[in-house]
């Protein structure tokens, strides 16, 4: 038995749902049905979810790109999507918090316990701002493409000697974030690593190099919001 790790609630077959770890809008193809009850879980989508999907919407409107349940876009609908996303700005809060929501959902997958994502709760009840997701793109000796690949990534790390959680999200090849989970964990070490080819339709078994110390991991959210404070100015 499980509980939606959002509102704590039982999941039963009456309000179970199926949860892209990765939104089905870019091709996420894993999924789970005890993560999320269907009330949290369409929230979220028209909350947040949606604005990620309008953000990478110049990728997925490919034909290449399979999604669950949803034929290809007509020619006319990925220019329409296309021009959407060039007339409206992007609400970096709401693309942040459909990040947030895929490390928290890999980490749940991955038999993590709810206790050391629960203050996260909040933020993705959109009742309180925190700072815990960043654009971030790793070194490039963490990963080597293949020529014709284009993958996602899920990367979960969980280091109890520097009482660090994290997680980092890489969609197709290109955008990157950097998801502080936990800054004071103290369950078992983890290291987890989710590699998915969009246009092959499978899991690439492929090696990716993730070990940041508390230092380091800290550093990108400085280093970003001291740019961010130039940019202002």
């Amino acid at each position: 038995m499980s509980n939606c790790y959002l509102c704590n609630n039982i999941l039963n077959k009456k309000n179970t749902s199926k949860e892209h770890i990765l939104s089905n809008a870019c091709g996420g193809r894993l999924k789970s049905y005890k993560l999320l009850c269907k009330t949290c879980n369409e929230k979220m989508g028209a909350d947040f979810d949606s604005e990620l999907a309008r953000q990478i919407s110049h990728f997925s409107v490919s034909p290449d790109i399979k999604r669950d349940r949803k034929r290809s876009l007509a020619v006319r609908e990925k220019q329409a999507v296309i021009r959407e996303m060039h007339v409206e700005p992007i609400d970096r809060n709401a693309v942040h918090k459909s990040i947030a929501k895929s490390a928290i959902s890999f980490f749940i997958l991955k038999k993590g316990d709810r206790k050391f994502i629960q203050h996260l709760i909040p933020f993705l009840s959109n009742t309180e701002t925190l700072d815990a997701v960043e654009p971030h793109l790793p070194d490039k000796l963490s990963y080597k493409y293949d020529p014709e690949e284009l993958s996602h990534i899920i990367k979960l790390v969980g280091r109890p000697s520097d009482k660090i959680l994290y997680c980092y999200i890489g969609l197709f090849n290109t955008s990157g974030f950097i998801v502080r989970l936990n800054d004071d964990y103290d369950g078992p070490s983890i290291d987890k690593t989710y590699i998915y080819d969009v246009l092959q339709s499978i899991e690439l078994k492929k090696e990716f190099t993730l070990d940041y110390t508390r230092d380091r991991l800290f550093s990108f959210f400085l280093e970003n919001k001291t740019d961010k404070n130039h940019t202002e100015r």
